[in-house]
């Protein structure tokens, strides 16, 4: 519900002008189980297909962590998605 107003409104005007020579590096607290992270990278990757992505989730709950990466291997978002 709330992941598209997340990146539109909040995140999109941060994340997008801190790419630095095409390159962006990523720490998310608290990634729960991907949700957000998968949305937020596709919205990356739909702007701009040439952003090279280190993206760094964290999250002390091991089954969070198992499904974000689940998550990201369907998604095919593993290269970007970063221990």
């Amino acid at each position: 519900k709330n992941k598209g107003p997340i990146w539109d409104i909040v995140l999109k005007p941060i994340v997008l002008p801190a790419v630095t020579n095409g390159k962006l590096k990523v720490l998310e607290l608290a990634a729960g189980s991907g949700v957000h992270t998968q949305h937020f990278l596709s919205s990356i990757l739909d702007d701009d297909k040439n952003i090279d992505i280190e993206w760094h989730p964290s999250d002390p709950d091991p089954a969070s962590r198992a499904s974000l990466n689940a998550r990201a291997k369907l998604a095919v978002m593993e290269k970007y998605i970063l221990p």
